[in-house]
């Protein structure tokens, strides 16, 4: 089994509670092939919303889904919830990238000024009342 697939049974297990806090799973529909894409990134919640960089944006196509705002489904800390996805744009950007790296000292090597920041932000389901901040 694939590193990722690991961590996704993780997360969608009993198990969660024994990964880092800060690990999401994102389930989206790929707008071109209608596949359902399922992955694990490592996030920063921020009030209303989860911060995600896509480190090595050049390797990694998933993110550009969320160049314009997109739905998905969210799995963090044992929980789900739809959300719609989008890179923010600057001065957004960089406050964003701020606070992310304000968890995640580590990952500044590789930043570059264009490094995607996707937030997504919490979609109530029809019928719901919006909920509290991720």
């Amino acid at each position: 089994m694939r590193f990722n697939q690991f961590v996704l049974r993780m997360l969608d297990g009993p198990f969660h509670r024994f990964l880092p806090r800060g690990l999401v799973a994102i389930t989206y529909t790929a707008p071109v092939s209608g596949r359902t894409i399922r992955l694990p990134a490592q996030c920063v919640a921020d009030r209303t919303r989860l911060l995600i960089v896509a480190g090595q944006p050049e390797r990694k196509t998933w993110w550009r889904t969320f160049r314009h705002p997109y739905p998905a489904q969210l799995l963090y800390r044992g929980s789900r919830s739809n959300a719609v996805g989008r890179v923010l744009r600057e001065p957004e950007r960089s406050r964003a990238l701020e606070t992310y790296l304000g968890t995640y000292r580590g990952n500044r090597r590789g930043m570059q000024p264009s490094t995607p920041v996707i937030a997504f932000e919490s979609r109530p389901q029809e019928g719901e009342a919006r909920g509290p901040a991720p």
